[in-house]
């Protein structure tokens, strides 16, 4: 059995020095993937089967420190290496805390790399050799808390995007009568879950929610289109009388549609 390993850096010349050692010099090891950044390499390692990480610490969109700790939460049992060309200490101390099993300064060579893989090796080979059951029970539980983390990101993904559908309707419909059913009749919800959505996005109730829009609509056409008949710009906004619009314009911007524009 060979174990698995994931090389991130963004550095082709660095990914494919890694992957020749460990091809030439560490038979125990096997590469498995090789990206080149940080986000693409969490993704890969919480739904893949992964038994080492060696990564750079510096790189784009997330960089080699937050990445083992991205990993730690999910699989805490998959062994990192930290590769960096900075001789500083506070990287050696935020490998540490990040729970990194090993930290190589960049140049890489034949020895530091397989120096630190027969360590890493060590500390595998004790897992596996220890409670088997016990071991696969902890990946399920594991397994459990990921796929909960990641339906609670797709439930916050979708009432995100209900709410910009929400938003959305109005503004392309803001000339119509916009009263809560038509609003829930269209978007497939409830009066309860549409006043949930908003408290939690706007913290508005719908009737703020909607005269806020509109108003927003008002101002926007009042830049663009300056010379605009106040008449016209409350139907354009919905309202039928323009001096009940005029009125709510100047208890949110403070002043008149006349005087905006000025």
């Amino acid at each position: 059995m060979k174990y698995l390993v994931l090389v991130v850096d963004d550095e082709p010349a660095s990914v494919k020095m890694i992957e020749k050692i460990i091809e030439t010099r560490c038979e125990d090891f096997q590469v498995c993937k090789s990206v080149y950044n940080g986000r693409d390499a969490l993704d890969y390692a919480i739904n893949k089967d992964v038994d080492v990480i060696i990564s750079d610490v510096s790189m784009p969109k997330m960089n080699g420190l937050s990445l083992i700790t991205g990993v730690k939460e999910i699989k805490p049992e998959i062994e990192t290496i930290i590769v960096s060309g900075y001789q500083d200490f506070e990287y050696v101390r935020g490998a540490i805390r990040a729970e990194s099993s090993d930290y190589i300064l960049k140049p890489i060579t034949p020895t530091k790399l397989t120096d630190a893989m027969s360590r890493v090796k060590d500390k595998l080979d004790k897992v596996y050799e220890q409670n088997n059951n016990e071991y696969y029970l902890m990946a399920k539980e594991r397994s459990h808390k990921y796929e909960t983390l990641k339906k609670e990101c797709v439930d916050k993904y979708d009432k995100e995007k209900l709410y910009e559908d929400i938003t959305l309707y109005i503004i392309n419909h803001i000339r119509e009568e916009l009263s809560v059913d038509v609003i829930c009749k269209n978007m497939g919800i409830s009066e309860a879950t549409l006043n949930r959505l908003l408290k939690r996005y706007s913290g508005d109730t719908y009737k703020v929610f909607l005269r806020n829009i509109r108003i927003k609509e008002a101002l926007n056409i009042l830049r663009n289109v300056p010379g605009i008949p106040i008449k016209d710009l409350a139907y354009e906004v919905g309202f039928k009388d323009q001096f009940y619009f005029s009125k709510v314009f100047k208890s949110v911007t403070g002043v008149n549609p006349s005087e905006y524009r000025y």
